[in-house]
């Protein structure tokens, strides 16, 4: 089963990961990190001490893992920029959406020119960056 989680930045602009969480009644997009944080710090902590941390995200940042990971085992995300190589040896520039219930590989230069996931090698393809960070990256923007 695929390990279901998400990723976006913080309002400071650092990268969390964890579960995804929009509450409606306030209109605010949150993180949970699943990093425990202690309001008490003692000896024999309670398990009641404890709080689930979270973070406050711009929702124009989440995305969520594809259960995959790339050659040097970093977790491939929605928004994930991936390098591969063809037969010719000719560097190829990929980025990962979610399009109609699963996750494709849209190559830079031809939008349109998607890859379902299963007919991608893993074994040959590398993120090097993201469509937040790195746009500057991309000949087209998703």
């Amino acid at each position: 089963m695929r390990e279901v989680k998400f990723r976006g930045k913080t309002l400071k602009g650092e990268w969390v990961y964890g579960y995804y969480v929009f509450d409606y009644s306030k209109n605010e997009h949150f993180i949970f990190t699943n990093e425990l944080g202690a309001y008490n710090a003692g000896f024999k902590p309670r398990r009641e001490d404890y709080s689930l941390g979270y973070e406050l995200i711009d929702p124009a940042t989440v995305g969520q893992y594809t259960g995959l990971k790339d050659k040097y085992r970093c977790e491939i995300y929605e928004g994930d920029i991936l390098e591969t190589f063809d037969q010719g040896q000719i560097r190829q520039l990929w980025y990962v959406r979610f399009e109609q219930g699963c996750f494709i590989a849209a190559l830079d230069n031809l939008p349109n020119y998607i890859q379902p996931f299963v007919r991608v090698d893993f074994a040959q393809v590398e993120v090097i960056g993201n469509i937040h960070d790195n746009p500057d990256l991309l000949e087209v923007r998703p």
